[in-house]
């Protein structure tokens, strides 16, 4: 685990670290749900690059929500990811 991640974890709300646990299993589900609470910074401080790679890692688990999550960033943009509406 980074430093980061440690660090993360020790100021983190409950939940999130719960989730986050969950996710560095491979929960395809906690993955999208850390997402989540990165993108919107609930739990945690909002880390939207981060929130776009375990969106990605959730995608790449099968999770369709994740897909539909990462499809609709890059048609619409922002500041974790240029927009792509190809």
């Amino acid at each position: 685990m980074s430093s980061r991640a440690q660090s993360t974890r020790a100021c983190a709300h409950p939940a999130f670290a719960a989730v986050e646990r969950s996710a560095e299993k491979g929960n395809a589900k906690a993955l999208y749900h850390l997402g989540v609470m990165l993108e919107k910074g609930l739990g945690t401080a909002k880390d939207e690059q981060a929130a776009v790679r375990t969106y990605r890692n959730s995608a790449d688990a099968g999770l369709l929500a994740a897909r539909l999550k990462l499809g609709t960033l890059y048609y619409f943009g922002g500041d974790a990811v240029a927009q792509d509406p190809a």
